[in-house]
């Protein structure tokens, strides 16, 4: 009988076959395991690093779409802040109680006796606080959520078109306006009536479909105290503007997370605009020289708000010293953990130092200029 060496035998009509060994080594098992192990271990690693790169990726988008966001809003606004009318800058120039508060005569473009509240200041385009404290905090109790200490707040005074005049004013003492089309306004509402030569800050007290009447002394509308009424004359087509002051600042939501704010005073509400806002920083383009000088209508330097005088905020078209543009710094986080090692960056890119994130979230820092458009078209 044939003899069959490291093989299996089997017999078949009387005959032996010899047929190859079945299975491996255990030597050869171990290599082939190792090997497949070398490649798993590569093609998960292949895939963790794949996986690590889409997180960036995704959270980098978010990120970048919330300073888009960010821009939108708070560009719009600023561009528009102090765009009254026509007569904007000439009439706060030459009234002779310009953004203060105003008599009895309603000498004063701003027909709303509180014009020293910041809400109602309409003679300021744009305002600022620096560095939130507890005291400011108290000061503004109608921002809700509080603003988180530290941020900086800005205060814009946008505006909108409604419609025009379709009768002259008389140069006495009256509240109501012909007006076409008066859709868009509602009681309590702020307007600017103005004709390139005069402009008036009013508030609204009732709405037809052909006019609106303006509050009168006395009248109970959402400003305390009392107002005046039109008592100079407007010329037929005058334009009348809807305003609003709006609030944009940083606060905790409701899950924790900061956020930047946008509280409207017309509506009496704080909106969540934007997650993962971390802080703002603000700086105001300063024009330091006087009409018809040298480099006038120019931003000479940028300054924290608290380094800028009323003068600067009330500035229009024949001061020095007027505030004419808006920097902001704004950061910004992911939504996810994302990075092996907390990130380290520096803001205000201004700041003498670094920060250290406690997490493992990207940030991105955006920085924005725009200008003020009544005031950087300085006549």
């Amino acid at each position: 009988m044939k003899h069959c060496s490291q093989s299996v035998t089997i017999r078949h009509s009387g005959h032996s076959l010899c047929t190859l060994q079945l299975g491996v080594t255990l030597v050869e098992l171990m290599v082939s395991l190792a090997l497949g192990a070398f490649l798993i271990f590569g093609v998960m690693k292949a895939f963790l690093s794949g996986r690590q790169a889409y997180s960036l990726q995704q959270s980098l988008s978010h990120i970048q779409e919330s300073g888009r966001f960010a821009h939108e809003f708070i560009g719009f606004d600023v561009r528009s802040s102090g765009d009254y009318g026509c007569g904007t800058g000439d009439a706060f120039v030459s009234s002779s109680t310009p953004d203060d508060k105003v008599s009895v005569a309603c000498a004063g473009i701003n027909a709303l006796n509180d014009a020293d509240d910041v809400r109602y200041n309409f003679g300021y385009a744009v305002y600022g606080y620096d560095n939130v404290s507890a005291t400011t905090i108290a000061a503004l109790p109608y921002l809700a959520p509080a603003p988180i200490a530290g941020t900086d707040i800005l205060v814009t005074h946008p505006a909108s078109d409604v419609g025009s005049l379709t009768a002259g004013v008389a140069g006495a003492a009256v509240d109501t306006l012909a007006i076409q089309p008066t859709t868009g306004l509602a009681r309590g509402d702020f307007i600017a009536l103005s004709d390139c030569a005069n402009t008036r800050i009013l508030q609204v007290k009732t709405v037809s479909t052909t006019t609106i009447k303006v509050v009168k002394d006395g009248a109970v509308v959402p400003a305390p105290g009392d107002r005046c009424i039109v008592n100079i004359p407007f010329d037929a087509a005058s334009t009348v503007r809807r305003l609003d002051t709006v609030f944009y600042y940083i606060g905790n939501n409701t899950s924790g997370v900061p956020a930047l704010y946008a509280y409207s005073v017309s509506d009496d509400v704080s909106n969540e605009l934007i997650a993962g806002v971390e802080n703002m920083q603000l700086k105001y383009g300063v024009d330091l020289q006087a009409k018809g000088a040298a480099g006038y209508g120019l931003v000479d330097s940028y300054k924290d708000a608290s380094a800028i005088s009323d003068t600067a905020w009330n500035g229009w078209d024949r001061d020095a010293n007027v505030v004419r543009s808006v920097r902001y710094y704004l950061l910004i986080r992911g939504e996810d953990s994302v990075l092996s090692d907390p990130q380290t960056y520096t803001f205000p890119p201004t700041a003498s130092s670094a920060t250290t994130a406690a997490d493992l979230r990207l940030r991105h820092i955006f920085v924005n200029t725009v200008g003020i458009r009544v005031r950087t078209n300085p006549r």
